[in-house]
């Protein structure tokens, strides 16, 4: 008979591999929104950011994690993990938060 803490230490891993993909695909677009040049200000160019960071997210995911610098695909190439790495973190954070706050 599992009791209640072990079925949610069971789902532990699950939840992992999910954080790690949703992250894997967030990080290029995040990523995308942060290095967009030419684009004035934190909230100048919305639409800009957000079309950069569309694309830095689809060159990110299918270049696994290290999308061109400029668009002949020449040169050396971004490194978008720690941005995944950091998301991924942020995920397991906010999870271990919300499952203890269950617990209690």
């Amino acid at each position: 008979m599992l009791n209640i803490r072990h079925a949610r230490l069971m789902n532990l891993p699950v939840r992992m591999i999910v954080y790690g993909f949703i992250s894997y695909l967030l990080g290029g677009i995040v990523f995308g929104i942060f290095i967009c040049k030419g684009c004035e200000g934190i909230v100048g160019n919305t639409i800009g950011r957000l079309l950069v960071g569309l694309v830095m997210g689809f060159l990110s995911f299918f270049q696994f994690g290290f999308p061109p610098r400029n668009d002949s695909g020449m040169g050396d190439p971004y490194n978008v993990w720690p941005v995944i790495l950091t998301l991924w973190l942020i995920f397991i954070v906010i999870d271990f938060y919300f499952t203890k706050k269950r617990e209690r």
